[in-house]
């Protein structure tokens, strides 16, 4: 039997904690540069947004847009 593409390396995905993880960990995820995970970062420490309360949350992020977001999705949980 063919397994679904979703499962094939889930038991290898550490999936980041987006409130938690720090800009190092941030730029292990597919398409996060340095920048990028800063800018997560600062969104999570701005008093006007806070933490993340869903994954969904990062598209408030500049530069985040629901392309790169369905390629986290499978990465990033919230914590």
């Amino acid at each position: 039997s063919t397994r679904a593409g979703t499962e094939k390396n889930n038991s290898a995905v550490q999936r980041v904690r987006i409130n938690s993880a720090s800009a190092g960990e941030l730029q292990q995820l597919p398409g996060i540069g340095p920048a990028l995970a800063q800018r997560i970062v600062d969104t999570r420490n701005s008093r006007n947004s806070g933490r993340f309360t869903s994954t969904e949350d990062l598209l408030r992020v500049p530069g985040i847009g629901k392309a790169k977001m369905a390629k986290l999705r499978d990465y990033v949980e919230v914590d």
